[in-house]
């Protein structure tokens, strides 16, 4: 499943560091946009979080208390660069409206939904039959949850079924 999310990661992403890159045509602002939302929503702001919960579920019980602290760090510090990444999202949208195509809206639903896919795959991976509370199908409501605050975080209607965040 790790890999599986890697390699989705690798099809999605457009190389930006070619010489005939260029930044001011209209393609090139949205192969930027769309690394941002690689980047910053679905990397970031997706891929890390079924294993956050596991470890914070974790330190609720008492158990893993030193790796579940850590883990709370690293919330914060993620959670700063989603809050940065989603700014930095909206404002190159709000300068340049036309890149934000119903064609680009529409991709990215799909990508987010696979990214969501893919990490409830890495829950199952992870929680084949569930240790101490915890399960695979909780993952199911909790990444949909997620999804969905990362789509109204960028404005796009899209909405998983389930939105409660079971942790």
């Amino acid at each position: 499943s790790i890999k599986a999310k890697d390699d989705f990661l690798m099809q999605i992403t457009d190389d930006i560091s070619s010489n005939d890159f260029n930044s001011t045509s209209i393609e090139g602002k949205q192969a930027i946009l769309r690394n941002f939302l690689t980047y910053w929503i679905i990397c970031e702001g997706t891929f890390f979080f079924s294993g956050f919960a596991m470890l914070l579920a974790l330190g609720r019980q008492n158990k893993l208390q030193g790796v579940s602290d850590q883990i709370k760090y690293t919330l914060r510090d993620e959670s700063s660069h989603i809050a940065f990444g989603t700014y930095l999202i909206n404002t190159l949208i709000d300068q340049n409206p036309s890149i934000w195509t119903k064609e680009i809206q529409e991709e990215f639903i799909e990508h987010i939904k696979k990214a969501v896919d893919l990490e409830i795959a890495y829950a199952k991976d992870v929680l084949p039959t569930g240790i101490l509370g915890l399960n695979a199908d909780m993952f199911v409501d909790y990444m949909h949850y997620i999804g969905n605050r990362r789509l109204e975080a960028i404005g796009l209607d899209y909405r998983f079924p389930s939105d409660k965040n079971p942790f």
